[in-house]
């Protein structure tokens, strides 16, 4: 037939331009673990896309603790030192929300609730003690130390059996798989290490690792000094024993020590300590001995002294050195003295052949 053909020219609509929401999503870390977290370790990444919107800014809402830190322009977020403290303590951080807005073009803004990751629990660290230490000073003195050192572990609350406990002093290292009878005593004693020499150090460790989790707490220790020799006997000394003012009201004893800062122990011949004193700088020492108990006017007395250094190591006693305060009546009578403190006015010195050698000293 006859054909024809036409053309029309057609201009569709305009598209109606519609503002899409931002996209957002915010991933939180994995793990968190008690114990080893701190201000800003992170705790989500965010990301967020608008093809309508420009750039993005983020935000974090309802985060009522203050445990939270965001990056405005990246969107990780982090912890505050309240969040780390709240996390090292063991406890689970609190839901929070992110939220993402866009700041140029057509903008719109996206909120995310954010679940962070479970806090893994770590079980305290072992409390170590030197039992060899009895006083726990941090020096094993001669009465103190019986061999080798001897040394106790406690177990923390919340471990289980088939946990393990490790034990070094760096030389030498015990390991205890955990046991019912272990966890009723609640501690782990007799741990045997080899001694260091004289003046060494020994530094005992220990930690638990719970194995169902796979962890390892931090290392609970304890230390103490090796020192098990007393002062050299040589110079310690009963010096002098002086009546002051001449009438028993003030009698002072001195002497010397070995070293500074020592203890003077002064013995009666009934080996009682009746007085102490300290060694001075410049290696003297000096006791009151007007009114001890068992040392009174008119009495022999026979005083012996020891030198005791700070890890508590204490010398033999010195010779005896004699000593009696006798009024003028009892001294003339007293048959084994050559010399007597008579008391108050003017003293004369007698020698009679009623004494032991006749001599005056």
């Amino acid at each position: 037939g006859n054909t024809s053909t036409n053309t029309a020219d057609v201009n569709p609509a305009d598209t109606t331009d519609v503002n899409d929401a931002l996209d957002l999503t915010v991933t939180p870390v994995a793990t968190l673990t008690e114990d080893s977290v701190s201000e800003g370790t992170v705790v989500a990444n965010s990301s967020a896309t608008d093809e309508d919107g420009g750039d993005i800014e983020f935000s974090i809402t309802n985060d009522t603790n203050g445990f939270f830190s965001i990056d405005t322009d990246t969107g990780t977020v982090t912890l505050t030192e309240a969040g780390a403290a709240h996390v090292n303590e063991g406890n689970d951080l609190p839901n929070f929300e992110v939220s993402a807005s866009s700041t140029t073009g057509n903008t719109s803004t996206n909120t995310a609730d954010v679940n962070p990751a479970d806090t893994t629990d770590v079980l305290d660290a072992p409390t170590v003690i030197i039992t060899e230490d009895t006083n726990d000073d941090g020096l094993i003195n001669n009465d103190e130390l019986q061999g080798q050192i001897n040394v106790s572990v406690t177990i923390p609350d919340g471990a289980e059996v088939g946990d393990v406990i490790t034990v070094t002093d760096g030389v030498d290292t015990h390991t205890y798989t955990l046991n019912n009878g272990m966890l009723n005593q609640g501690s782990i004693d007799n741990i045997i290490f080899d001694t260091p020499a004289e003046g060494g150090t020994i530094n005992v460790s220990a930690t638990i690792e719970d194995v169902s989790a796979g962890t390892v707490s931090a290392e609970g220790s304890d230390s103490a000094i090796i020192d098990t020799t007393a002062s050299d006997m040589d110079d310690l000394a009963i010096t002098n024993i002086v009546d002051i003012n001449g009438d028993h009201s003030v009698i002072t004893m001195t002497g010397t020590g070995a070293e500074v800062g020592n203890t003077i122990n002064l013995y009666d011949e009934d080996n009682n300590v009746v007085a102490t004193a300290e060694v001075q700088a410049d290696g003297t020492w000096s006791a009151d001995i007007s009114n001890l108990d068992n040392t009174p006017i008119n009495d022999n007395e026979f005083f012996s002294v020891t030198e005791t250094d700070p890890a508590g190591n204490e010398t033999a006693q010195t010779d005896t050195t004699h000593f009696n305060a006798f009024g003028w009546s009892n001294a003339q009578t007293e048959a084994s003295d050559d010399y007597n403190m008579a008391g108050s006015g003017n003293d004369n010195i007698i020698a009679n052949d009623n004494d032991t050698n006749d001599y005056v000293v």
